[in-house]
């Protein structure tokens, strides 16, 4: 599937990072026979993210089933529409089209592992409890929330990505002021969307929170890649 994200943003309800970013045209040339059409599906993949980074899921929804009338075998469309339908809570039709997707292009899509909210909460803390004991130290100073996937006032609020992986909301410790971070969210479904099987969902939630905690202990990715290698901590 795509490139996963992992981002982490300090005190993001302080700042309003959505910006200004104006909509990517769309082209659609048809060739002077008229009999074959140059559909752009990556071009619409990016805009479809752009709309649903900026909260406006109506609009993606759209913009994807139109694009999907002109290019029905789109592999890249039919993971987009994925892509809305996790935002908008409908995980069945998100499931569905994430298998069309991966049955037209099996080397780049799959069919997301899903879980339970409370067998993925149980993930979570295996996951936590084979963090480096660097890190567990510090892990009762730490809420670690899940949501399915960022809200329309996260996303607006926040100015972050519809397919975050996860959240930090907190002070960093160069702040000057020691409090460790607050809370570290994590999102459910998205995590689910870069995972074929458990063992990729466990190993998701692990890094995602590796980073996110990492990060703001002043860490770069060096140093993380080396704690990641010792799994079974102090």
């Amino acid at each position: 599937m795509r490139a996963r994200k992992i981002r982490h943003f300090t005190a993001y309800f302080s700042e309003n990072r959505t910006g200004n970013r104006k909509s990517q045209s769309v082209y659609f040339r048809e060739e002077e026979s008229k009999e074959h059409v140059s559909f752009p599906s990556e071009e619409i993949l990016d805009r479809v993210t752009r709309l649903l980074d900026r909260a406006r899921f109506r609009d993606a929804q759209r913009s994807i089933e139109d694009a999907l009338q002109r290019a029905p075998d789109s592999a890249d469309c039919h993971y987009a529409l994925g892509l809305v339908h996790t935002q908008l809570d409908q995980l069945a039709e998100a499931d569905r089209a994430f298998a069309r997707a991966a049955e037209l292009s099996p080397a780049d899509y799959f069919l997301p592992y899903r879980v339970e909210r409370t067998e993925f909460e149980h993930l979570v803390e295996q996951a936590l409890r084979s963090l480096p004991g660097e890190f567990r130290r510090h892990l009762q100073n730490v809420e670690v929330a899940v949501e399915d996937v960022p809200g329309r006032k996260l996303l607006l609020d926040g100015g972050i990505e519809h397919d975050i992986l996860g959240l930090y909301q907190g002070d960093t410790i160069q702040s000057g002021d020691w409090g460790f971070p607050d809370r570290i969210l994590l999102f459910q479904r998205n995590l689910e969307n870069q995972s074929p099987d458990r063992e990729t969902l466990l190993k998701e939630i692990r890094e995602t929170v590796l980073h996110e905690v990492g990060h703001h202990l002043g860490m770069d990715e060096a140093h993380l890649e080396e704690l990641d290698d010792d799994r079974s901590g102090d």
